[in-house]
């Protein structure tokens, strides 16, 4: 098997719920990259209709703010 760009590397993509962040992570989970999903509800993308190689890439995290900032 030939091995694909993303193999053996991690990426961490936020907003990934809806949207570009979505997308982007399923786009770079079918290209074999492993995806650390950072939404506020901790949801992976909806895996609807993808593969179980691309959904296993998908892991869910939690990171809701606020985030104060100094001003």
């Amino acid at each position: 098997m030939t091995e694909l760009p993303g193999q053996n590397r991690v990426v961490a993509i936020t907003g990934t719920s809806r949207g570009i962040g979505k997308a982007v992570a399923i786009e770079l989970a079918r290209r074999g990259f492993s995806i650390a999903c950072l939404s506020r509800g901790g949801l992976p993308p909806n895996q609807e209709g993808l593969d179980a190689a691309t959904r296993t890439r998908l892991v869910p995290y939690s990171c809701d703010g606020p985030f104060p900032f100094p001003r």
